[in-house]
């Protein structure tokens, strides 16, 4: 019983981190598609989902100050890319071994 007990809680906090960073890597890639349409930037990340599951609470949060400071452009350039990843260096392009 005991069990049962601290598995569900368990299993919400599993989901719901999960979901969180299809929800940062949703963000990200919205953005691009958004923003960047028509211009030379282009971008594709298949893996991050994958790849966040793996990270520490440390290396998702330099990804969401990453995401975030995209989305507080309006346009897309690489310089605004650039910048972002400068600003934020833990949070691009991450590739965790969990």
């Amino acid at each position: 019983m005991a069990l049962r007990t601290l598995s569900f809680p368990l299993l919400v906090l599993v989901i719901f981190g999960c979901s969180a960073c299809a929800n940062l890597c949703a963000r990200k890639s919205s953005w691009f598609d958004r923003t960047c349409a028509g211009t030379d930037v282009a971008h594709s990340d298949p893996m991050c989902e994958h790849n966040l599951d793996k990270c520490t609470d440390g290396q998702k949060a330099a990804f969401e100050a990453y995401v975030e400071c995209l989305e507080a452009n309006n346009q897309c350039s690489l310089d605004i890319v650039a910048g972002c990843a400068s600003r934020h260096p833990g949070g691009v392009n991450l590739m965790c071994k969990g």
